[in-house]
């Protein structure tokens, strides 16, 4: 009987130690939860107020409040950053309009969650090599141009074309990232070039022909804070942080703005009379306007009526605003 009695507690013990075990389990792996460091992929269009953010380190402060270090990345177009949203390996982004529109395309789980610049300034120029003879955008036709596909650039040229009467097919299109299509303007392989402000401005004072910009026809090229939709719904607090960090920058920027162009140079390689060239447009972190969602909407039927998107893309269904509106 004594033997019984042993083994039962024996029993008795062993499951009291395993189901303790386990709530002790289940504890440490919560409390590792709540504590695990969430690394966030950053992907930078090269725009200044997140440079910024990342090096005078507004980035580092604001994530570290919540236990989160990041991983930063500068691209010179929008298609590699939708490749990364794609695979994962992107969270949060500054995206241009014909990349968020492709990735919309494509389904890519992207929000827009702020508004980065309109892009009426700065960002699209349309300029004509001195050789070519072309003066006025009609002229393009039977032209060949530079422009990089997928990128707000193309969007705007293709705008252009239409309100010309001309179309994608009147033309040669080349598609160059900047990069490349910077010595290709220079040495005449190609006769226009659709490009951002800085490259057209430089062009522009050797000689080359400036023949339209986004502000003379009242066009939006917006640019976008954006986020991976998943990421995003999991860690609120992280999204906002990288916001608030932004707000930092631009507060720097109208305290001390020297130092603002001193930190975006560096972090750009870059001379600081270059980006301030380039800096012609207000630099925002807000909520975009109804009338900007609209054009952006409008920019999605006609690229879905010249067939670079071929599915029906609802704007206002890829905004979500919460994340701003939470740190104003």
């Amino acid at each position: 009987m004594r033997k019984i009695t042993q083994c039962f507690l024996l029993a008795l013990l062993t499951v009291l130690l395993i189901a303790c075990g386990n709530e002790e389990s289940n504890g440490s792996v919560e409390g590792a939860s709540a504590e695990e460091n969430v690394v966030v992929s950053i992907a930078n269009l090269g725009l200044s107020p997140l440079n910024v953010a990342k090096d005078a380190g507004f980035l580092e402060e604001e994530l570290s409040k919540h236990n989160a270090t990041f991983d930063y990345s500068v691209h010179q177009a929008g298609p590699p950053i939708n490749e990364g949203i794609a695979s994962k390996r992107v969270d949060f982004a500054a995206l241009g309009e014909g990349a968020v529109l492709g990735g919309a395309n494509n389904k890519l789980d992207t929000k827009l969650i702020s508004l980065a610049a309109d892009g009426k300034k700065g960002i699209n120029t349309i300029i004509a090599t001195k050789k070519s003879g072309v003066t006025k955008v009609e002229q393009l036709k039977g032209k060949k141009i530079a422009v990089g596909f997928g990128t707000s650039n193309h969007v705007f040229l293709l705008k252009v074309l239409d309100q010309a009467g001309l179309s994608a097919d009147d033309v040669t299109l080349v598609n160059l990232s900047i990069a490349d299509g910077h010595p290709a303007f220079q040495t005449n392989q190609v006769d226009a070039w659709a490009t951002v402000d800085l490259y057209a401005n430089v062009e522009a004072a050797n000689g080359a022909v400036a023949l339209i910009n986004a502000e003379q026809v009242n066009l939006f090229s917006p640019t976008f804070y954006v986020a991976r939709g998943e990421f995003a719904e999991k860690n609120p607090e992280i999204v906002k942080a990288i916001l608030t960090a932004i707000n930092r920058a631009i507060q720097l920027k109208q305290t001390d703005e020297e130092k603002y162009f001193e930190i975006a140079a560096n972090a750009a390689s870059q001379e600081v009379q270059a980006i301030k060239a380039n800096e012609t447009f207000e630099q925002l972190n807000e909520v975009p306007s109804d009338e900007l969602i609209q054009q952006l909407q409008e920019s999605a039927e006609i690229l879905k009526e010249l067939k670079y998107v071929t599915s029906d893309i609802d704007v206002k269904s890829l905004v979500d605003t919460s994340y701003i509106e939470a740190i104003k």
